[in-house]
């Protein structure tokens, strides 16, 4: 077995036990074990169970920022693109669960963490935010989005709504669970919908038909 295939089954391996119990519960003998391989041949390539579980939480952000750019660059319109998108990262915070929960849980300490894995952190988040900021830059050049606040703000921004819909509203209505209800609400914002024939607000008044 090639070395980039042992790294990859332990990856997998500690991601899949991660699905079972927090990662500081599971010892390294067991992902050795789920993994066919030897408990050595995990410090082969990690320096320890930290490095380990902070490495599947990094690769986890690294194929959802693929994953993102890849819908990104399939030239679809641009709402249309947009909904993709957030399909996309919607599909890793369902499919992936046990990344996301811990990604949230080691929020704090990844900041406040030793210099390396600090830095490598905020390397991952600021290329998801680039990611779906690519996106946003396309529906600006279009006039499709306001020009007047930065791509990376309108980024945070729905990345903030669309966690908060994975982690904080498991038990709200079905339809506020939607990504067309997000991307209504990032769209529109909140206020009052226009009445029916009046038109809407930039690129929400042409969602609403098409979205809601």
């Amino acid at each position: 077995m090639k070395k980039a295939e042992k790294k990859d089954r332990i990856l997998r391996a500690a991601e899949s036990l991660m699905t079972e119990r927090h990662w500081r519960e599971i010892r390294l003998d067991e992902v050795a074990v789920r993994a066919g391989v030897g408990k050595g041949t995990i410090y082969l390539h990690f320096e320890d169970k930290e490095d380990l579980f902070f490495q599947v939480i990094f690769a986890g952000f690294d194929e959802l920022c693929a994953g993102i750019e890849a819908r990104a660059g399939e030239g679809l319109p641009f709402e249309r693109n947009l909904a993709a998108v957030c399909e996309e990262i919607r599909s890793f915070f369902r499919d992936r669960r046990a990344i996301f929960q811990s990604m949230q849980s080691e929020d704090v300490r990844f900041v406040q963490c030793h210099k390396r894995l600090r830095d490598k952190w905020m390397r991952r988040r600021g290329s998801l935010v680039d990611a779906v900021a690519g996106v946003l830059e396309h529906g600006q050049g279009q006039g499709r989005l306001r020009g007047d606040v930065p791509a990376g703000v309108l980024a945070n921004f729905l990345l903030g709504m669309l966690r908060t819909r994975s982690r904080d509203l498991g038990e709200a209505e079905p339809r506020f669970q939607s990504n067309e209800f997000v991307l209504e609400l990032f769209l529109n914002g909140a206020g009052p919908r226009a009445p029916a024939g009046a038109g809407g607000t930039g690129l929400g008044g042409e969602l609403e038909g098409s979205l809601l």
